[in-house]
């Protein structure tokens, strides 16, 4: 049995693009209007957890054999991402609350080399699928108020093939239980999101730049797709990228029964 949990980073360049965008937007209608705005740099989708459990089967002193699955959970909370719009009379929250999370299920294999009676260093590697969701929200608050309200939100899915490789060091004081640190790299790029809005109309998970005039921007955006956009209006449109690749740092336990 293995159990481990830690830490993940992935880039998701297309998704931050949008919430630079989302930023950017806001940023221009309150300098146009002549409001104030606490505008500093955009916080990033980059930094989550990651989980693992699963079964090993040893094939031979030194290698291995393992089916495991876990979860990815990366998060931007309402207090992670906010700008405060002092207009005329009111000061406002806005906030983008973002979530990106997979469950992964991978056969990997494993190669063990003993540094000392207890102490072995090992490298793995294998594939699988990953089942990711996509959820973004858009939400707005008067400051002086406890709960936020959504305009804007979309929950999409994907299923996409997984690779990934790594290394680790796996300490075994006793014949039942051993105790590892583990560093991966994982690669997949999802591509094939499709969900629905708040209104419930469902599509694909499109990327593209969309150009305000009144603001003079082209603005960012990850968008499930229900209509076509202007293409006047319109330009670098494409299956939106959720990408999950990345490294991984864990530490776990494994027993045997």
């Amino acid at each position: 049995m293995i159990l481990a949990g830690g830490f993940s980073n992935s880039s998701f360049n297309l998704v931050n693009r949008s919430l630079d965008g989302w930023a950017e937007k806001i940023s221009r209608e309150a300098s146009l209007a002549g409001w104030t705005i606490n505008q500093g740099s955009t916080p990033q989708l980059k930094n989550g957890i990651e989980t693992e459990w699963g079964v090993l089967v040893h094939l031979s002193s030194r290698v291995a054999l393992s089916l495991s699955s876990g979860f990815v959970h990366f998060e931007l909370s309402e207090k992670d991402i906010s700008l405060v719009v002092k207009k005329e009379t009111e000061t406002y929250v806005y906030s983008r609350p973002t979530k990106a999370s997979a469950i992964p299920i991978s056969l990997n294999l494993s190669y063990f080399h003993p540094l000392s009676a207890k102490l072995r260093f090992y490298f793995k590697a294998g594939g699988g699928l990953l089942f990711g969701r996509y959820i973004d929200r858009e939400a707005s608050r008067r400051q002086v108020d406890l709960k936020y309200v959504y305009p804007a939100y979309q929950n999409a899915t994907a299923t996409s093939p997984l690779l990934q490789a790594g290394g680790g060091l796996h300490f075994q004081p006793e014949a039942s239980m051993g105790f590892f640190i583990e560093f991966s790299y994982r690669l997949v790029r999802m591509t094939a999101f499709e969900g629905k809005n708040k209104a419930g109309a469902q599509g694909p998970l499109e990327y593209y730049e969309e150009y305000l005039p009144q603001f003079d921007f082209w603005q960012p955006r990850v968008v499930i797709l229900t209509a076509e956009p202007d293409p006047q209006l319109t330009r670098s449109k494409q299956r939106a990228v959720v990408d999950f690749s990345g490294f991984s740092v864990k530490i776990g336990i494994t027993a045997k029964f």
